[in-house]
């Protein structure tokens, strides 16, 4: 879960979660972030996509990354630790337009360490492109670009320090923030929402104090909302897990939202089948005295049933 801050500090509300975080690490080399988030191109064996392991990629490039993202949310962040060089990538619906794709990627200079790391997306988040992709990392921050960039850095510290992924040689994080609608129960809540906010949005044409109150219940809201929403798909992707992936081996470990997937869904629903055959004596009745009449030993003229 993706964590939010509190209106202060960057520090994270325990129970208020705008998103999902997706974390995982590689023991083959991962491609550029600018590669990996190409809009058009195809790595089935070419060697332009890359020396050595690289070639050998089966399917898109990235298509399932891309496809994944923009389906489920309008906003996330891809985020690469490679050795010591930090990469990170955005995949947000506000930065398309008619005249092509845009999937803006980043390397930074600063390795391994948080505070340059924090100056350098200062820099580049709020001065260099602070009216395009700076607007992403301001959604990100609930409108701060600060708190945005506090979060960012969060997510690569974890990466870094040893107590989290720092152990690992390569390592990426996809930041899923405000999950879109995925359910019937998230459908009947937005229809509720609406009924609400038309009221809200007649007292805030009132002016005075009400509208003050309505703003924030809004913001509880819509805050609310997207806490539900990936509550909802963590739980679903806890379930359904181990019943798509059934050669997942033992000690291989994957955990969501903090709970161990035990991949043996199908394994503990196998029923073992034995093969035998029980001889029917047409001549003797079920209900005789006679013993012989499930196991005949006169076989002559039964039958196998």
């Amino acid at each position: 879960a993706d964590l939010a801050p509190t209106t202060s500090t960057a520090a994270p509300v325990e129970k208020s979660i705008t998103g999902i975080v997706i974390t995982n690490n590689s023991y083959r080399p991962i491609k550029p972030m600018e590669r990996i988030l190409e809009a058009y191109s195809s790595a089935k064996g070419r060697t332009e996509h890359g020396e050595g392991v690289f070639a050998e990629t089966i399917g898109e490039n990235g298509v399932g990354l891309k496809q994944g993202c923009a389906v489920l949310t309008d906003l996330s962040f891809v985020m690469m630790r490679d050795g010591t060089k930090l990469s990170m990538g955005i995949i947000a619906a506000g930065l398309q337009s008619r005249e092509g794709v845009r999937l803006p990627s980043f390397e930074f200079e600063s390795e391994d360490n948080e505070e340059e790391l924090r100056k350098e997306m200062i820099h580049v988040f709020g001065v260099k492109y602070r009216d395009t992709v700076g607007e992403c990392v301001k959604a990100y921050g609930n409108g701060s670009p600060s708190v945005g960039i506090a979060r960012l850095v969060r997510h690569f510290r974890v990466l870094m320090q040893a107590d989290g992924w720092g152990d690992e040689e390569r390592v990426f994080r996809v930041v899923l923030h405000g999950i879109k609608k995925n359910s019937k129960a998230a459908d009947d809540v937005d229809d509720d929402d609406d009924d609400d906010n038309d009221d809200e949005g007649e007292e805030e044409q009132g002016g005075g104090d009400d509208s003050v109150i309505a703003t924030e219940t809004v913001e509880e809201t819509v805050e609310a909302l997207a806490h539900s929403r990936a509550v909802e798909l963590m739980e679903e992707v806890r379930k359904e897990l181990p019943r798509h992936y059934i050669h997942v081996p033992s000690d291989f470990r994957v955990t969501v939202d903090g709970r161990s997937i035990d991949f043996e869904f199908w394994q503990r629903r196998l029923v073992e089948m034995t093969d035998f055959f029980q001889y029917i004596d047409p001549n003797t009745p079920v209900s005789s005295q006679k013993q012989d009449w499930k196991y005949p030993k006169d076989r002559k003229g039964a039958y196998p049933l």
